[in-house]
């Protein structure tokens, strides 16, 4: 339904011109509709049948008959007292609907602004594009997100393309007062919540590729219920196995971008650090380390998503502990051969260089040899058991 009413009005008000209109009233003083009221009331239309006009945005919007500016004359049995057509009332209509239309409007083209606003903040993402003229195929998060956004509602895409250009809502000032209103309902928020409670505040700085520096700051301070609020368990160690699993299922992609910069890209340091990370990423021990992190964290990820459960009791927290300690044992005792399996396996499918288990183990590029350390016992030992000795 709404389809045809946005329908309606991108069509706009019905004005047939014709060669002569039916009079109105007595022959001693003939009234008749005149057509250069079209010009005067644009959002009047006119039915030839009825002999009278009606006000299209109250025909398709009222949703109230008694209504003041939405009128049965103007929306259901039609307007043709012409001697009143220049009365107050009929101004006073028009501008009291015309008024509320564009107020609705206004709050439908606002609203879609500030959920980008809203997703932008909350992700992290930058807003502004480095150009951002029509026609560009990338003109920024923003504008792209909007348009994203227009794509599936279609009254959506008809408030904002409609609008004034003093109303589009787009530019980055109103972008910047919508971001501190956000900023400054989360300070609330967060005053509230603190109260006359102990906080802390960290303070994190970090110089990007153009040499500024990005500051971020956490605040972690106790809640009402006693809990520490600095964050959620997607932050901590044991969801690590999340990157793990999705840097091996996009090895190949990743290790194709990777060697594309290389090769292409014309800063000098950009071109270094890419191949350096492709030589790391393309190498027996990151591989090695990579499946070993795999196994660990698929340990140890349910404890530690466990211990971070408010309605965790002390003891299924001790069981759970102990049942961990258990299967890393496990991993460390049988483990062995079917970690080498799958670490070979993955080499020989992406055609990967691996060594030889019983040569002797070089020490980096000096070429010295341990005396009776092989290079199974290097994995083994110094990676595998090592590692595994640090959990328990």
């Amino acid at each position: 339904m709404m389809c045809v009413k946005v329908a309606y009005i991108k069509a706009g008000p019905y004005q047939p011109i014709l060669s002569e209109y039916p009079t109105y009233n007595s022959k001693k003083h003939p009234r008749y509709f005149q057509p250069s009221w079209f010009k005067q009331f644009s959002w009047l239309e006119y039915s030839p049948s009825n002999d009278a006009i009606f006000y299209l945005p109250c025909s398709l919007f009222n949703s109230n008959a008694s209504s003041h500016f939405g009128s049965t004359a103007f929306t259901q049995s039609g307007f043709s007292n012409w001697k009143k057509v220049h009365d107050t009332y009929m101004n006073s209509l028009h501008n009291n609907a015309q008024r509320a239309y564009q107020i609705a409007t206004n709050c439908l083209r606002l609203k879609s602004n500030i959920d980008v606003v809203r997703w932008l903040s909350f992700q992290g993402c930058a807003f502004r594009g480095h150009d951002e003229s029509s026609g560009l195929k990338n003109r920024g998060n923003f504008l792209e997100l909007l348009s994203l956004l227009v794509s599936y509602d279609e009254k959506v895409e008809d408030v904002l393309e409609s609008a004034p250009q003093n109303a589009s809502y787009t530019s980055s000032t109103i972008q910047k007062e919508i971001w501190q209103i956000y900023a400054n309902r989360v300070r609330n928020v967060n005053r509230e919540e603190i109260g006359d409670r102990k906080f802390s505040i960290i303070v994190d700085e970090v110089r990007d590729e153009s040499k500024k520096e990005q500051m971020a700051i956490i605040l972690r301070f106790v809640d009402k219920q006693g809990q520490l609020t600095s964050g959620k368990g997607r932050n901590q160690i044991g969801t690590l196995q999340r990157p793990v699993t999705s840097l091996l299922k996009m090895y190949n992609a990743t290790s194709t971008i990777l060697e594309n910069l290389k090769n292409i890209t014309s800063n000098y340091s950009q071109r270094g650090d890419a191949h350096n990370a492709y030589n790391k990423l393309r190498s027996f021990e990151f591989i090695f380390i990579l499946h070993m992190m795999k196994e660990v964290l698929g340990v140890t990820d349910n404890l530690c998503q466990a211990l971070q459960r408010r309605s965790q009791d002390i003891l299924n927290a001790l069981s759970l502990v102990f049942t961990t300690k258990y299967l890393i044992q496990k991993l460390k005792d049988d483990g062995w051969n079917e970690l080498l399996k799958n670490v070979i396996s993955f080499c020989e499918t992406w055609e990967l260089d691996f060594p030889d288990m019983n040569a002797q183990y070089i020490v980096g590029r000096s070429h010295n040899k341990k005396e009776d350390v092989t290079v199974e016992h290097h994995y083994r030992v110094d990676i595998l058991f090592a590692k595994i000795d640090t959990q328990l």
